[in-house]
């Protein structure tokens, strides 16, 4: 566990450590269980999402089909409650990673894309120079970079990946002439709204749409007019503040506030290399492949369902009790349902 405790230097007093979401989980898992032994246990009706089958809420916990399950709303049943013990809690995060391992996967993957492209230095380098192209035209950077966050937050959830670019934006802005809430409104609010709206993000959106049963890009176009709207409200808020900032200083948030650390420093000058560039076109156009790789598998299984339903409507065996499909070439050899392989199954 982390939440050890740390000495203060030169003051022996002790402070606790901010615990790993390791350790937050673990007593998130604990409390859960408690609630198990005071609140009554129930379950959802669920339908399978292929077959459409329901399966009662009683008979969840047995259900082994491999379809996945979609609530009914509205079908809450009360059932025996089982309160969780010692082994329970030891054995949840085994269970968990067991029940949703095809969502952990893609998250490890995509974070370990993420992570080598960070590490790269392409992301803190197209930033240093765009910023050094910019230079006297700090305004009209403001709506660009809270444009490049937006996206970034928009289509892969980018949050805590701009913890880096404080130290790039910091002495840029500051040196011409804004204060520091103008660089907090950029990297915050801008990929907040991008986070907010989440157009393709396949950590909030994708995840949704694979429990909800549906495209990725469902409602899209309601996720990108928001998108739009915030971007220009975000925009024309922060570049008021700034200009007004420029032009008088006193009219900063923190103008009675006096700075001295290192993001007051000259900004560092970062090479925007060919290999960063091609870094950046790999790490988007990845983005952008595995969006239009979505949309165009959603739409074939869309058409290969359709057709593989028309055929079957087309050739239904028409003989008493049968009503399984056969194709022209292969009809009953009599006319009794027994010569239907699929009747003649168990």
């Amino acid at each position: 566990m982390d939440m050890e405790m740390q000495s203060t230097t030169g003051a022996g007093k002790r402070k606790w450590k901010m615990p790993t979401v390791y350790t937050l989980l673990f007593f998130i898992t604990i409390a859960v269980a408690l609630l198990t032994w005071l609140l009554p246990a129930g379950k959802y009706d669920y339908l399978t999402s292929d077959s459409k089958t329901l399966v009662k809420a009683a008979d969840v916990a047995d259900y082994s089909g491999g379809e996945r399950l979609l609530p009914v709303p509205g079908s809450f049943t009360e059932l025996e409650s089982h309160p969780q013990g010692l082994s329970d809690i030891l054995a949840a995060p085994l269970a968990g990673f067991a029940d949703a391992s095809s969502i952990i996967l893609f998250v490890l993957m995509i974070g370990g894309f993420l992570n080598v492209t960070i590490k790269t230095g392409a992301m803190d380098s197209s930033i240093a120079s765009l910023s050094k192209r910019f230079a006297g035209k700090e305004q009209w950077l403001i709506p660009l970079l809270i444009f490049i966050l937006a996206v970034g937050g928009s289509t892969y959830g980018m949050s805590e990946e701009t913890v880096s670019l404080w130290v790039i934006l910091l002495p840029f802005f500051i040196a011409a002439g804004y204060d520091r809430m103008v660089v907090a409104g950029i990297i915050l609010l801008g990929s907040g709204i991008g986070v907010a709206t989440s157009t393709v993000n396949p950590f909030a959106t994708g995840v949704a749409s694979r429990f909800a049963d549906i495209q990725l890009g469902d409602g899209i176009l309601f996720r990108l007019l928001t998108f739009v709207v915030l971007y220009v409200i975000t925009s024309a808020f922060i570049m008021r503040y700034a200009a007004k900032v420029k032009a008088d200083p006193r009219a900063s948030l923190l103008h009675d506030i006096d700075f001295d650390d290192q993001f007051s420093q000259a900004p560092a000058a970062l090479a925007f290399t060919t290999r960063h560039k091609l870094t950046m076109t790999v790490f988007f156009g990845a983005f952008a492949l595995d969006d239009l790789q979505r949309d165009s598998l959603g739409r074939y299984r869309g058409n290969v369902c359709a057709g593989a339903e028309l055929v079957a409507e087309r050739n239904l065996c028409h003989l008493p009790d049968c009503r399984h499909p056969h194709w022209p070439d292969q009809p009953h050899a009599g006319s009794d349902i027994r010569e239907c392989i699929h009747c003649r199954l168990p």
